[in-house]
């Protein structure tokens, strides 16, 4: 049976490493020869019980943190998870304790990116993207690396003093949609007064090519 098998090259060309355990590691693209990665698996012992101390070799870029903030949304898309909607929420003393908590398991990151989409709509709360993104800001003077705060949003409260909003503080965002208009609609459940207003949203924003 294989050791390992190389699946695929990284955003930050790394190599991805599929190991016959089922765990993936990322590899720093100048170890290109089995040689190479073979001796980095055996002597870390990867094939049986990898740990984060053992990731000397490897490149840790980015580290996501990935944060459902609260269950609110302002659709109810026929394919969602999150059917069980409430108004519950994180305080932002536990989201900053667990970006702390993931932040000092994974210390030797180059970036860190705060993902705040969740399974909710976040532009339903911006006081709090606001809050993280503030603490971001500090966290990253700390560190002396990018901590950046990022969201997917479905569109339908991206006027434009959100984008601005947005824009200003360097929140990075994108879109989602399902589709064209009968697409969408039907997933989504989106009238077609409501699809037409996402899209003029889009339109209207400034710079519109890096959503």
């Amino acid at each position: 049976m294989e050791k390992y098998k190389i699946i695929g090259i990284g955003s930050d060309r790394c190599i991805i490493v599929s190991l016959a355990n089922g765990n993936t590691i990322y590899l720093n693209k100048s170890i290109i020869n089995s040689e190479e990665i073979n001796s980095i698996i055996s002597e870390k012992s990867f094939l049986k019980e990898p740990s984060i101390s053992d990731y000397d070799e490897l490149i840790v870029k980015n580290v996501y943190i990935c944060l459902m903030i609260s269950n609110k949304c302002n659709l109810n898309c026929e394919y969602c998870f999150n059917k069980n909607k409430d108004l519950s929420m994180l305080s932002i003393d536990r989201i900053k304790s667990f970006i702390d908590l993931i932040v000092s398991k994974f210390n030797n990151a180059d970036r860190y990116i705060i993902d705040v989409s969740g399974a909710s709509e976040p532009l339903l709360n911006m006081k709090q993207i606001l809050q993280i993104n503030e603490y971001a800001k500090k966290l990253s003077v700390k560190l002396k690396r990018e901590v950046l705060v990022t969201l997917v949003s479905n569109g339908i409260l991206l006027n434009s003093e959100n984008v601005a909003l947005l824009q200003n503080e360097g929140i990075l965002f994108g879109v989602s949609l399902d589709g064209y208009r009968y697409k969408d609609n039907k997933k989504r459940f989106l009238s077609r007064k409501l699809f037409q207003k996402v899209m003029n949203n889009l339109k209207n924003i400034e710079n519109n090519d890096f959503v």
